[in-house]
């Protein structure tokens, strides 16, 4: 039985922050919250508003697996492998790759 490691990398995302990081129906707090991303945005703050990657990969083949996911704004990185979302991810990479690796041994 081989490993299945896991890798997760982020990137600034070209998803639009305004119109696209709040929907409350407030006006005044969605433009607070857009405004305080974009701040850490301009401080350099990758996580602010991230396109987010993690990829499983099959030590013994090689083969992998990477599920993507945009416009993502945690306050760190170590925040968001504590999330249910970076769980839910790293799952369906995982399942992915074990998909393929069937496909791989069934042929």
């Amino acid at each position: 039985m081989s490993n299945i490691n896991i890798n997760l990398t982020a990137e600034v995302d070209d998803t639009p922050v305004r119109g696209n990081a709040m929907a409350s129906g407030d006006d005044a707090f969605d433009k607070k919250v857009e405004d305080k991303i974009l701040r850490a945005l301009r401080d350099g703050d990758v996580w602010a508003w991230a396109l987010v990657t993690v990829t499983a990969t099959d030590d013994a083949t090689g083969e992998e697996f990477k599920t993507c996911l945009g416009a993502v704004s945690y306050p760190s990185e170590r925040a968001f492998r504590a999330s249910e979302t970076y769980a839910d991810m790293k799952a369906e990479a995982v399942d992915g790759l074990e998909e393929i690796l069937d496909e791989i041994n069934n042929a």
